[in-house]
């Protein structure tokens, strides 16, 4: 038997799967398609990859919850919404002390409320604002004198907030406050750990991001 057509046949073949498997990929944590364009929501799609300045955005909604008498927090200017490579240190012109909106990394935090609720890697300023956007609440806090009873106060809450989106992380740039609640333009500063007005203001301000995902869990 001649094996002269079979070579080019399992060549054509091999490299028909590779590129079908290659197209099936999906590319975690990151708002940039293969082409390097921004992808809207994380699901597909592109806006100008990097644009020269933030787009505007007007303050986020806030939820009304029942149980809480008041809004918890305070509204940030908004610096609007942009990336910069990693090898960038953000700047936060409005915000500086907690920043709840402007410049980004390209990739946000996957998350799972299971796993990395509070990594011990503390997350970038560049990458939690970017979950920000994500429509997540990020619990940071700067504590150089140590504050582990409170840090485990914190810890020890997170199943009150079941499948929300919730990060919890130290941030050696936090100002004003040992603790701070961010959500998307919105603030909450604490150096006592309050629990019941941390719980209305994941309520309140989970999900109203920039380009929130409808469901509670990024996979």
């Amino acid at each position: 038997m001649s094996h002269g057509l079979c070579a080019p046949i399992v060549l054509a073949l091999t490299l028909a799967l590779t590129a079908s498997s290659a197209c099936g990929r999906k590319k975690g944590g990151s708002d940039e398609a293969n082409d390097g364009s921004a992808a809207v929501d994380g699901q597909g799609g592109s806006t100008d990859p990097h644009p020269s300045a933030c787009t505007t955005c007007d303050q986020a909604l806030v939820t009304q919850v029942t149980g809480c008498a008041a809004t918890v927090g305070s509204p940030q200017p908004c610096e609007g919404f942009c990336f910069v490579q990693p090898q960038v240190t953000p700047e936060y012109n409005n915000s500086p002390e907690a920043p709840t909106s402007g410049p980004a990394f390209p990739s946000y935090e996957y998350w799972n409320p299971e796993v990395n609720f509070h990594s011990a890697d503390i997350l970038p300023r560049g990458t939690y604002v970017h979950n920000l956007a994500h429509g997540f609440i990020v619990l940071a806090y700067n504590c150089p004198a140590g504050c582990p009873a409170e840090v485990n106060q914190i810890l020890n809450h997170r199943s009150a907030w079941g499948g929300r989106k919730v990060m919890f992380t130290e941030d050696k740039l936090l100002q004003g406050s040992r603790f701070a609640a961010l959500g998307w333009t919105w603030a909450y500063r604490f150096d006592t750990v309050d629990l019941d007005a941390v719980d209305c203001f994941v309520e309140q301000h989970e999900n109203h991001g920039l380009v929130s995902h409808s469901n509670k869990v990024v996979p």
